[in-house]
């Protein structure tokens, strides 16, 4: 969405990994409290509701959550490699990992799942 400070509610993580795909058709198809605008987070909404000025309740996550930033776009400003950032809201870490949304991408066996969460 690009309004880091718009964001007024967070849902729970993911119980378990998914795919940046399977991440992203959750968040859009969330209907929790009867609002049909959820979305992943972008990084800059990761930051501002972890730092606490978004005053929303919510538990830090310690698993890796996905973001809908792309990585290229965080780090260098332009998009090439497919990879989205990624966040650790209990320690601050960020990283990457790549686009995995294939039915034959096995997020037990292969590893590059992380967790969803959703904002709104």
């Amino acid at each position: 969405t690009g309004c880091a400070s718009c964001i007024s509610m967070v849902s729970n993580v993911s119980t378990s990994s998914m795919t940046w795909g399977a991440c992203a058709d959750t968040c859009r198809n969330k209907t929790t409290g009867g609002f049909t605008d959820w979305h992943m987070p972008t990084f800059d909404e990761v930051i501002y509701y972890v730092s606490g000025a978004a005053n929303i309740s919510f538990t830090d996550s310690t698993k890796n959550i996905w973001t809908s930033t792309p990585w290229d776009v965080r780090v260098t400003n332009s998009i090439t490699s497919g990879a989205w950032v990624i966040f650790n809201e209990s320690n601050g870490d960020w990283n990457t990992y790549k686009y995995h949304n294939a039915d034959w991408y096995d997020c037990t066996n292969n590893g590059r799942c992380s967790y969803c969460r959703c904002v709104r």
